[in-house]
């Protein structure tokens, strides 16, 4: 099987489990009842049109940018894990910081563009009357504090600091299930997440590869890293999203995952 067979099989895979995924969704009419599974769906949502964008871009050569978009899939990865080790409470940090970023946004537009002032106003209300909704009035108290929320993510640190959170949540089952940690988040970051900013910052180990090869010509990639990455991240999205909203997807992601890994081996 040659590797852009292969790269097809696992793009596949990767959107006939999310297109499975949204027919269980219309079926049950599970659309979100939690601010967890809003905020679960939404992770999903973004990934999966990130991944349809990565198998556009890969399968015509534009195999850098695809690179850029995997980064993307795989922040969104980290990001369910993480909420999926307490779904009510970082959640509600997930939300909390919608509102706080939203309401930092609006001060701002203010500011640069006055004669959109009636514009603005009515979005103001709209963030406010939300606000009022779902209890968190609190939030909107400090506009200098929303502010400064938009240079912060939702968990409050970097996304070393994101793994850092996840270690210590898989410590803590290897000692529950009595097992030995096998990796670690934080490896995992340095051998891909560098990698992949890389293409998203232009980063310099890119240098000699641009001088010396036509990658300003869209080019086809004979590696399959990317679609089997991308494919993999997207599968446990869809595994920690379809739990969130009580839809049973295990047996069929664990299949998949499958497929994709036998994919890869040949």
């Amino acid at each position: 099987m040659s590797e852009q067979i292969q790269a097809d099989e696992l793009f596949k895979i990767g959107r006939r489990l999310a297109e499975v995924f949204l027919g269980k969704l219309r079926e049950t009419g599970r659309l979100g009842n939690t601010e967890h599974q809003r905020a679960m769906l939404f992770f999903f949502c973004k990934a999966y049109k990130s991944y349809q964008a990565v198998q556009l871009l890969w399968q015509n050569g534009f195999v850098e940018d695809a690179y850029t978009l995997a980064r993307s899939i795989y922040e969104i990865r980290l990001q369910v894990i993480l909420m999926s080790g307490d779904p009510v409470q970082r959640s509600k940090l997930f939300t909390d910081h919608w509102f706080k970023t939203g309401y930092g946004t609006l001060q701002i537009m203010k500011r640069q563009f006055p004669k959109r002032d009636e514009e603005l106003k009515q979005g103001e209300g709209d963030i406010r009357a939300g606000a009022t909704a779902s209890g968190r009035t609190g939030l909107l108290h400090d506009a200098e504090a929303a502010e400064r929320s938009i240079r912060k993510k939702w968990w409050g640190g970097s996304i070393k600091g994101l793994l850092k959170q996840l270690n210590v949540g898989l410590e803590v089952t290897c000692k529950s299930l009595n097992q030995i940690r096998q990796w670690d988040y934080e490896t995992e970051y340095d051998i891909i997440y560098s990698q992949l900013s890389d293409y998203t910052h232009s980063g310099v180990r890119l240098f000699h590869k641009f001088l010396t090869e036509e990658c300003y010509r869209p080019t086809k990639s004979a590696a399959i890293l990317v679609p089997f990455s991308v494919t993999d991240w997207l599968s446990q999205i869809v595994g920690y999203a379809a739990r969130a909203v009580q839809i049973d997807l295990d047996k069929i992601v664990a299949e998949e995952q499958q497929k994709a890994q036998s994919i890869a081996k040949r």
